[in-house]
C-alpha cells in the first residue's frame, strides 16, 4: 500500500476531496475504534473523528512523510480522543451537566462480539486502565501493531511500549481476577 499511499498523500496536499473519501475509507473503521477505546463513548469518539479529519485537512502540507499516513493520522486521532476525553470528564464534575443531558448508553461498534459476555467483561475493565496502557494494548492486540509502529505513534520509545504492554496486561490480568472472585 505504500505506492497507494504516496498517491494519496500527493492527493491529499492537492486538497482532492475524492482523496479524503479514500481517507475515510481506508482508515475511518481503525480510528473510530481507537477513539471509541480511548474515550469510552461512541458518539463523543465521532466527534473526535470528525475533528481529526479536520485537523488532517488543515495540516496535510506539514506531514513530512518521515513517518506512514497511518501513523501520523491515528497520532491525530489519539491527541483529539484525549482531547474529547477531557472534556467529557469536565462534564462528569458539573452536575448541572447531568441534569440537563442524561449519560449516554452509546451503542457499541460491533453489535455481534460486544453481545459475547467475556469480550465485555473484558472491554469494560480495558476502558477501567489509564490511558497510557489502554492506547498501547489496543494498538497491539486490536490493530496488531508492531511495537516499533506503536512507538512512533504514541511518541516513546520501544522499551516504553514494551513496559506500558507489560504493565497494562499485568493490570488487566488483576482486574479480571477481582471482577471473577
Amino acid at each position: 500500500m505504500e505506492k497507494q499511499d504516496d498517491d494519496l498523500i500527493r492527493d491529499l496536499k492537492l486538497k482532492d476531496l475524492n482523496a479524503y473519501h479514500k481517507l475515510i475509507e481506508y482508515y475511518g473503521e481503525k480510528l473510530l475504534r481507537l477513539a471509541y477505546i480511548i474515550i469510552g463513548d461512541y458518539q463523543l469518539a465521532e466527534d473526535a473523528l470528525q475533528e481529526s479529519y479536520i485537523n488532517i485537512y488543515r495540516h496535510i502540507n506539514h506531514f513530512n512523510e518521515k513517518s506512514s499516513l497511518l501513523t501520523w493520522v491515528t497520532r491525530i486521532t489519539i491527541n483529539n480522543a484525549k482531547q474529547a476525553l477531557k472534556k467529557k470528564n469536565k462534564r462528569a464534575w458539573n452536575p448541572l451537566y447531568h441534569s440537563i443531558n442524561e449519560s449516554s448508553n452509546s451503542p457499541p461498534l460491533t453489535y455481534d462480539i460486544i453481545q459475547k459476555e467475556e469480550y465485555e467483561k473484558v472491554n469494560k475493565t480495558l476502558m477501567s486502565l489509564p490511558i497510557k496502557y489502554r492506547e498501547a494494548l489496543y494498538l497491539h492486540y486490536y490493530e496488531e501493531l508492531k511495537i516499533k509502529e506503536i512507538a512512533n505513534i504514541l511518541d516513546i520509545g520501544e522499551s516504553g511500549v514494551k513496559s506500558r504492554l507489560q504493565r497494562g496486561r499485568t493490570m488487566l490480568e488483576e482486574m479480571l481476577r477481582k471482577e471473577l472472585d
